[in-house]
């Protein structure tokens, strides 16, 4: 299953489907990369307080990826499984989510915020 995502730009759109990006015209490719604002963004410091407090701390990378390397206590459910494995996650239940570059878990925001979930982006593993 591929993702879409729509970003909007200084009045300009580009959607983004995974990897892929489609321009609209004027559009730039920068909006699907990394650098792309993160709704629901905190800082490091608030997302290991939100941990600490009981939030879920959501890898939404690949099982490979997170089999190489993961945060310690984090759950790995990857973004193309996600819409089918939500109801793992308690109703209500505060998410710190990340992934490799910020994408994936920019794509898990909406999605949980729609079940319920106080979501904390922090974008990339390397942010924690």
């Amino acid at each position: 299953m591929m993702s879409i995502a729509l970003f909007v730009r200084n009045n300009l759109l580009a959607l983004c489907l995974g990897g892929l990006g489609l321009l609209l015209p004027g559009a730039s490719l920068a909006a699907c990369d990394s650098q792309a604002p993160r709704a629901n963004a905190v800082t490091p410091s608030a997302a290991r307080a939100a941990v600490a407090r009981g939030a879920l701390l959501l890898d939404v990378r690949s099982p490979g990826e997170f089999a190489g390397g993961h945060l310690d206590g984090a759950v790995n459910i990857p973004i193309e499984q996600l819409g089918q494995r939500k109801g793992e996650i308690e109703t209500g239940r505060e998410v710190v989510v990340y992934c490799r570059s910020g994408r994936r878990s920019a794509m898990a925001v909406p999605l949980l915020t729609e079940a319920g979930h106080k979501m904390i982006d922090i974008g990339t593993m390397g942010a924690w």
